[in-house]
């Protein structure tokens, strides 16, 4: 089949110098076979729902069949949403993303070596942080919503359906890349509108610091 051949190309599982992507081995193999799955549910759905047509069965059984075999690529895209939902969710947090156990009491205090104080982070990595954290968390649900709302437009033949979901997703995309620049615009205007004058900075120190005081 094409789509095995040009898969197998791409990945290049038994010749790793020659692939184009920059994965493992055994991300590689696994990405084949799961192509692979999703190729043959497509190509023998297809070919059975055609040929059903063929033989002149009843248009109410030729749609249950191609609603099955729609579903049945659903399901296969759900779990493999699921199987990958850690490893991707750490990648869009760039770190795991699982609250670290804190260690346990020990009896007696151990030495530690000093070592330098890292600098804290800005305001604003923190915050970004939070958030790829807060997307890495619930991105496996947008994905699965994004299926489903799928499955339900091509089943139920919605017209305008795709095109719908297409203008939603693009309009969010620009909604939250104009709430960012928003954000980011207004938080640089209001720390140049407060910033204390480097004179007064000097001379009156404890200033910079007034404000942190008085919010604790």
């Amino acid at each position: 089949m094409l789509t095995a051949a040009t898969t197998a190309s791409l990945l290049a599982v038994s010749a790793p110098g020659l692939r184009l992507f920059h994965m493992s081995d055994e991300t590689a193999a696994y990405l084949q076979v799961w192509v692979r799955r999703l190729a043959v549910v497509a190509f023998y759905g297809y070919a059975i729902t055609e040929l059903s047509t063929k033989l002149g069965i009843d248009a109410s059984l030729y749609e249950v069949i191609a609603r099955l075999w729609g579903l049945l690529l659903a399901a296969m895209a759900i779990i493999l949403i699921l199987q990958n939902r850690i490893a991707v969710a750490e990648w869009i947090a760039g770190g795991p993303i699982s609250d670290q156990p804190h260690p346990e009491t020990a009896d007696e205090p151990i030495a530690t070596p000093l070592e330098p104080e890292t600098p804290p982070a800005s305001g604003r990595a923190v915050r970004f942080k939070a958030f790829r954290r807060q997307v890495a968390r619930l991105w496996h649900i947008l994905a699965i919503a994004y299926v489903v709302a799928g499955y339900a437009v091509w089943s139920l033949q919605i017209e305008g359906g795709f095109a719908f979901l297409f203008r939603a997703t693009i309009l969010t995309a620009i909604l939250l890349l104009i709430l960012r620049l928003a954000d980011t615009f207004l938080r640089q205007v209001f720390d140049r509108s407060f910033a204390l004058p480097d004179e007064v900075k000097r001379l009156l120190p404890a200033l910079s610091f007034a404000p942190t005081a008085i919010c604790r």
